[in-house]
């Protein structure tokens, strides 16, 4: 029953919702210059600023983003993630440049003849396993990527986190409001956001 009543509050009492009105001076705006400069933005513009910068510098080399943000404890992570999946696919390589090399052994010679620690009873074993292990090996390019991606992001955001203005000046906070002395008593929801400097 609380929840019934919670949803008509919310949902259907909006029409009886009131705000300030902000009157806009239509001559000031020029939408024609804001169109043709976002047009003009290209993927070059990312790199723009200390937040671009700590982007490319992660591109370029892991962790430089995270150094260049002065986030110390976070490079031997990027590093470390870097340099796991580097090894897996190094790993994976191996094994597929194995399988590889035994399957083109097993078309050319009796399987049963081959000594190999798993013991293959036809060449199409061997080219199943090999196609797996190709498999693995093209997907551990791809979390590579992912993870090289997700780094670079990371330096990305901190950086604008770390020009992000947090101090007490700014607030944020939530009314609830039950009476209106222009419709009578209504119950409402408001939300305040002061951004005026002192």
């Amino acid at each position: 029953m609380k929840k019934l009543a919670l949803f008509y509050l919310l949902f259907m009492g909006i029409h009886q919702m009131w705000s300030q009105e902000i009157k806009i001076d239509s001559s000031a705006v020029q939408i024609d210059s804001l169109d043709q400069d976002y047009k003009k933005r290209g993927l070059k513009d990312i790199f723009e600023g200390k937040p671009g910068r700590a982007a490319l510098y992660s591109v370029v080399l892991p962790g430089a983003g995270q150094a260049y943000n002065r986030k110390w404890w976070k490079v031997p992570i990027a590093l470390g993630v870097e340099g796991y999946f580097i090894s897996q696919i190094v790993r994976k390589r191996r094994a597929y440049r194995k399988l590889n090399f035994r399957w083109h052994q097993s078309l050319i010679y009796d399987v049963s003849t081959l000594n190999y620690e798993i013991p293959y009873t036809s060449s199409s074993q061997i080219k199943e396993d090999r196609d797996d292990a190709r498999q693995e090996m093209e997907y551990s390019w791809v979390y590579w990527g992912l993870a090289r991606i997700i780094v670079t992001f990371e330096a990305f955001v901190n950086r604008h986190l770390l020009d992000f203005d947090v101090s007490e000046d700014l607030s944020f906070k939530f009314n609830l409001e039950s009476s209106n002395p222009n419709f009578g008593s209504v119950v409402g929801l408001g939300l305040t956001i002061n951004l005026s400097q002192p």
